[in-house]
């Protein structure tokens, strides 16, 4: 989590697997990567692609700080077309709050509308063969579906990114994504990150101690 404080202890282990006492503790604060850039940003965190009207997209925020969304716009590449459609801008002073989500729907959509903070008819408008772009200051941060392919990867269908995924990305990996029923909105205006810890095994390295 950016600007957040953090503390560790350290325990040391020989090659006979002895174990030392924890170290003193260490603390450290990560930068805000809400404010100085990286890879770090907004991005899609639900897709819902189900009967009629009913299609949404959610977006979360876990930058470490509010984001204003007048940098940011959708655009859509229909059918696999050659080029992205027209820039869609959201509301005049629409903002993400830190560790929440901006749920973008149909006009009408007849699932799940207590969680809408924005109806966008034009926004909402794909189909399951549709990649669905996120842009920052006109350049591409997140995407859905594939540009200029025509496959179906989310026909009647919900998607909800994975809690381990932390970042946009320009390259859509549908492993990324877990898949619940057409028209199933469980999930929609809430989103969970769980951010992974790696299990580091140290074989030769000046941290082992001799006990």
């Amino acid at each position: 989590m950016a600007a957040t404080n953090y503390c560790f202890t350290i325990k040391a282990i020989d090659s006979s697997g002895n174990e030392s006492g924890f170290s003193n503790q260490d603390c450290e604060t990560t930068t805000d990567n809400g404010s100085s850039g990286g890879d770090i940003d907004i991005f899609f965190s639900e897709y819902i692609e189900g009967s009629g009207s009913n299609k949404a997209l959610e977006i979360a925020n876990f930058t470490g700080a509010n984001v204003n969304l007048s940098t940011y716009t959708i655009k859509l590449n229909f059918n696999g077309g050659s080029t992205w459609g027209p820039a869609l801008s959201f509301p005049s002073g629409a903002t993400i709050t830190n560790e929440d989500v901006y749920v973008i729907a149909n006009g009408g959509s007849t699932i799940c509308t207590d969680e809408d903070d924005y109806l966008n008819n034009d926004m909402t408008s794909f189909n399951g063969n549709d990649a669905i772009g996120l842009f920052k200051n006109d350049v591409l941060i997140d995407i859905i579906g594939v540009f200029q392919d025509n496959t179906e990867f989310g026909a009647n269908v919900t998607l909800v990114r994975k809690p381990t995924i932390d970042r946009p990305t320009t390259t859509f990996n549908i492993g990324e994504w877990n898949d619940f029923p057409s028209n199933n909105c469980d999930n929609l205006g809430e989103h969970t990150q769980t951010l992974s810890i790696d299990d580091v095994s140290v074989n030769d390295s000046k941290c082992i101690q001799t006990l």
